[in-house]
């Protein structure tokens, strides 16, 4: 669209008072006398614009009636659609639809994040709702959720003060079998090095960030291999070597079963 684009210069018939353009509407009133008159009447050709008018409508309707993601991403769409059409018009009609259409793809993308905070809230994923308000700080209540999120992850981090001890456990209690089998240290060095090694995880995962992601998940992947060594090589007295094997093959066997059994399921519906 070119840079100057000559405005529209009607005047009311009446009082000759400036007229304010409602272009979505399809009218215009006077600033003066207030006196409505449609804008078919005083722009020439409106009517060619009523394709793109038509898309704008719709995204608006779609985004006040539905405040979802879902809602906020289908008027996105729509606005997207009716500034592609805009290109056409190099008017200050035109000019004016496309600051419209920018307008509301803003105004969407504001409502979507606050749909999907607001979901996460919900959920009491409160971590992830507080940061999705933080991106627009000055939109409706998102100052108030996200203070109420902040203060309810607070409350739900000092009840998983427990679970995170135990879990965070579990790490060091495998370090200190291996140090003990492996090289036989003394306990006396086994058990602070355990202890602290807890103390440290602990606070890691009190903390709920993403590193604490990463040690949950380095707790399930090392644990329940070597639960399975012990019992294999204490409980039914396999080698070691065929122990270690079977601890680490079972885990990835059993995943892998999961991950096929709904595309088997899907495939015997299919026939």
């Amino acid at each position: 669209m070119p840079d100057s684009v000559s405005p529209v210069t009607q005047r009311c018939k009446i009082c000759g008072g400036k007229l304010v353009n409602h272009y979505l509407a399809g009218s215009c009133v006077c600033a003066n006398c207030g006196n409505k008159w449609s804008l078919e009447e005083l722009v020439p050709n409106y009517s060619q614009y009523g394709s793109v008018i038509s898309l704008i409508n719709e995204a608006n309707d779609t985004l006040a009636s539905n405040e979802t993601v879902i809602g906020a991403s289908q008027a996105m769409l729509l606005y997207k659609s009716a500034l592609a059409q805009c290109a056409l018009y190099h008017d200050a009609v035109g000019a004016e639809l496309v600051d419209e259409c920018k307008r509301g793809q803003a105004l969407a993308e504001k409502v979507k994040i606050y749909a999907g905070a607001k979901d996460a809230m919900n959920h009491k994923n409160y971590r992830k709702a507080e940061s999705e308000f933080a991106k627009i700080p000055d939109f409706r209540d998102t100052e108030e959720l996200a203070a109420a999120c902040k203060k309810a992850h607070a409350a739900a981090r000092l009840k998983m003060i427990p679970l995170d001890i135990v879990i965070g456990a579990i790490l060091p209690a495998v370090l200190c079998i291996f140090l003990y089998l492996k090289f036989s240290l003394h306990l006396g060095i086994i058990i602070p090095i355990g202890i602290a090694f807890t103390a440290l995880l602990a606070f890691v995962l009190y903390l709920d960030t993403d590193l604490s992601t990463v040690v949950k998940v380095l707790t399930f992947l090392v644990s329940v291999p070597f639960t399975i060594f012990l019992v294999l090589f204490y409980g039914f007295d396999l080698p070691a070597k065929k122990a270690a094997i079977s601890a680490i093959a079972a885990p990835i066997v059993i995943i892998f079963v999961v991950a096929i059994m709904p595309e088997r399921s899907q495939n015997n519906g299919a026939n």
